[in-house]
């Protein structure tokens, strides 16, 4: 697979992880825009490769976001530390959100990456022209009123 094909979706997790650690971490833990750029570029790459071209293909969407989930904590959490440990703020918490924004844009990810990257699309030909089938047979006529008048001369 050649490496281009990774620039745009790498740049998109980028993208998604950043505005996420911009909307949250400011708020929870008082981070600069330097300390959020500095942690979603270490977050990024190692989610990319080891949560999304290794991981999600061999297991799945669902199980892969749970992993990425954990993953994504266990980096986010260990950054908290080094970066906001001299500031009085509840970096647990504020990893826990910001996974838990970065989890739920990783199914919507994942699609992206089966259909452009893994080259996995769904036979939507199925849904728009159905397959019908025609059977053809002869239907036995049963005329009732023989079929009753034997019935009536065997109950007398």
């Amino acid at each position: 697979m050649d490496w281009m094909n990774h620039v745009k979706p790498f740049l998109i997790k980028l993208l998604i992880i950043t505005a996420i650690n911009v909307t949250v971490l400011p708020i929870a833990v008082g981070a600069t825009l330097v300390d959020i750029i500095i942690i979603s570029l270490i977050v990024t790459p190692i989610a990319y490769f080891v949560g999304d071209l290794f991981i999600m293909p061999r297991v799945g969407n669902a199980i892969a976001s749970i992993l990425d989930f954990g993953l994504t904590f266990l980096m986010l959490w260990i950054l908290g530390l080094i970066f906001f440990a001299d500031r009085n703020s509840s970096i647990l918490l504020a990893t826990l959100f910001t996974t838990f924004f970065i989890t739920l844009s990783e199914p919507l990810f994942h699609a992206y990456l089966k259909n452009k990257l893994f080259n996995e699309k769904e036979d939507k030909r199925s849904t728009i022209i159905p397959n019908y089938s025609t059977e053809f047979a002869e239907d036995d006529v049963i005329e009732l009123d023989k079929h009753r008048s034997k019935k009536d001369e065997r109950t007398k």
